[in-house]
């Protein structure tokens, strides 16, 4: 029993890491995401 509840809290807590990443990507780092999309854009094309 107690080898599922660490399982589930190390699921939990790499799913809490990914979310917080995911939402700070969306709204603090958005501007320099699209800067670095345009030269990706640039490079690429």
């Amino acid at each position: 029993m107690v080898e599922f509840t660490n399982s589930l809290f190390f699921v939990l807590g790499f799913s809490v890491v990914f979310a917080i990443l995911g939402i700070l990507h969306n709204t603090v780092l958005q501007a320099i995401a699209y800067d670095v999309q345009i030269w990706l854009a640039r490079i690429g094309a």
